[in-house]
Order: C-alpha cells, then structure tokens, then sequence
C-alpha cells in the first residue's frame, strides 16, 4: 500500500515517468492503480533521474541500496532525495556515526521517527527546565542545521526548516500527515515536485500544503 500512495503522490505532481523498485507481490496493486509505471527489477543506472523517493513500505531495508542512493544524491546536487519511514533506520545509523546529509536531501520524520534520528533536539523538546527547553519549530530548525538536510517535522502543525534555519510552518496541517498512509502520499509528492524543477524546501512546504 505505501508504494501505491508514493507512487500515486509522485503522479499528481506532474512529474513525468515514474519508476518503481518495489517487490513482486507489490506490483499487481500499483500497476491497477497507475498502469502508466515503470518496473525496476534492481536499481537503475539514476544519472537520467530527477528525483528518488526512498522508505515507503521499505521494511526491512537494505542498507548497501539505501547507502548507495544517497552517495549519489550527494555527489550529484541536482538529484533530489526524498527518504521516510523504512529509510530512517539506516539514516539513524548514519547520524550516529556522525555523518551528514546535504541540501538536496529532505526527510520527512514525525514526532516518533524525529525522536530516532535526532535524540538528543528531541529531548529538549520536553526538558523539565524552561531555559533548556524548546519548541517544535526551534527542533526543525536544529535537526536541519545539524545534518545538513531539509527536515520536514510533521504533525498537527507542520514546520519544513533548511540547514541554513530558515523555517517555513503551516499553523495548520493535519496530524494525518503523520497517519493512515498520508506520509507515503506526501513523500511521493515531494518527490515529484522535486524532479519537476522545485528546490527542495520549497517541494516539501507545497506539498505539506496540498494534504
């Protein structure tokens, strides 16, 4: 189901050809749903890609691939990355051993999966003590400058932050963002924006608007 939101997202878009690595039994859901996909059966050559969506559904996930994927988006600034939910297990892992990200990157945590990735913002946010505590959209801002990523930190109000700490929030979004396949449909979505020609901040903050 997640693949069929993401890939679904990535279609209103307007994104053009829209390729999915998925497994076997996935393909017969997202082929009725899209019949216009394209089927990988491994990882493609990405140099002819805009943009990648990885961890809707992707569990467990492969950390060689996922290591791969973002190696590239790396060295290539015009490729667009899109990581969520299955993706976050390896990049937890990659934060820990102190690694970075890079500005064409957006992850798309909520609450719990923000708490993951980045406990240390995280436990500020419910610091008994006023002085060290902080809100939700300060945590955006600092997990962004920290990995030198776009962190989209959903919820009931959404706060979109770039590594430079510039923040865009929508006052009010919906905690379904968060739910009941949302989060698939709004990565797919950035994703799209991203391969049509948007900078990654700004796919993210329109796509949080178009729930």
């Amino acid at each position: 189901g997640a693949a069929v939101l993401a890939c679904l997202g990535a279609g209103i878009s307007g994104a053009g050809m829209i390729h999915a690595l998925v497994p076997e039994e996935a393909r017969t859901p997202l082929l009725t749903a899209m019949p216009e996909i394209i089927f990988e059966r491994g990882l493609p050559d990405l140099a002819p890609f805009r943009a990648v969506v990885l961890g809707p559904g992707w569990v467990p996930a492969d950390t060689a691939l996922f290591e791969k994927i973002v190696q590239e988006a790396q060295r290539r600034p015009e490729l667009g990355l899109v990581l969520d939910a299955g993706a976050f297990a390896p990049l937890a892992q990659l934060f820990s051993q102190g690694r970075t990200l890079c500005e064409n990157i957006v992850i798309t945590p909520h609450t719990g999966e923000f708490a993951r990735l980045f406990p240390e913002i995280s436990a500020r946010l419910k610091s008994p003590a006023a002085e060290t505590r902080i809100q939700r959209l300060e945590a955006a801002a600092w997990a962004a400058h920290a990995c030198s990523a776009v962190v989209v930190l959903k919820g009931a109000r959404t706060h979109i932050a770039a590594p430079d700490k510039s923040v865009d929030s929508i006052l009010r979004s919906s905690e379904l963002l968060a739910h009941a396949g949302q989060g698939d449909v709004l990565a797919g979505l950035i994703g799209g924006l991203m391969a049509t020609g948007h900078e990654s901040k700004k796919a993210a903050t329109r796509a949080a608007l178009s729930r």
